[in-house]
């Protein structure tokens, strides 16, 4: 094989090899990537750009820092905020946690809003724990609940119910950081970064506009029966 016909071929070998990248490796991922970036986008929009929520929060019932017991049934016709934490996280959690006391202050006297905190290490999380939690930053009473349950079931609620990643392993918890709201009908209306002072403002905006947006509906719906 002369030198030309042996550049041919490697010019040829080349073009393949980038070609079968293209197909079977980069086009794949590119397209995972895209999908992705939708998905994040859509998780992080405002409540008010969608009318149908990105999915419906199960029944639930665990035990309260008040040392009663708790379920979704008192959250009934109200808008929530939800998120997932243990008391001894040194790392996100007092962050997370300061920026939802901020959040309860925005609604401190709306009784159609309310707060709960599910703890992701109920073994050393007891009532009393919670309790001395939920006093170190200022929750009120009726309106931010910390919450306890079997570890399994506050786990499948979090990854299945409220769409969040979370891991147990040996111990060592590792928790997505995301402020979760929910509508009166129990639908997720969007994903708020919880340490993210920005996102915790929108969230603010987002929850204002669930309260007044349902008010008008009954007012509306008062006026014409």
């Amino acid at each position: 094989m002369n030198k030309t016909w042996q550049i041919v071929f490697g010019v040829a070998v080349v073009a393949i090899a980038f070609g079968l990248f293209l197909r079977f490796i980069y086009q794949p991922r590119a397209e995972e990537a895209t999908a992705t970036t939708r998905m994040d986008q859509r998780l992080r929009a405002s409540a008010r750009y969608y009318d149908e929520p990105l999915g419906f929060v199960p029944d639930f019932e665990f035990d309260a820092h008040t040392g009663e017991r708790f379920s979704k049934h008192e959250l009934k016709n109200k808008v929530f905020v939800a998120d997932f934490f243990f008391t001894q996280c040194d790392a996100a959690c007092p962050m997370m946690s300061s920026n939802m006391s901020r959040v309860q202050k925005s609604f401190a006297t709306e009784e159609d809003f309310k707060i709960v905190s599910f703890s992701l290490d109920p073994a050393k999380d007891d009532i009393q724990a919670l309790s001395r939690y939920a006093s170190a930053f200022e929750a009120i009473d009726g309106s931010w609940y910390f919450l306890r349950g079997e570890r399994d079931e506050i786990y499948d609620l979090g990854m299945k119910g409220f769409m969040q990643a979370m891991v147990w392993n040996e111990g060592v918890v590792d928790h997505s950081e995301k402020f979760i709201l929910v509508d009166r009908d129990g639908g997720i209306r969007g994903f708020y970064q919880g340490t993210d002072t920005k996102e915790v403002g929108q969230l603010i905006n987002d929850v204002r506009y669930l309260l007044r947006k349902e008010e008008r509906i009954q007012r509306e719906q008062a006026y014409t029966n």
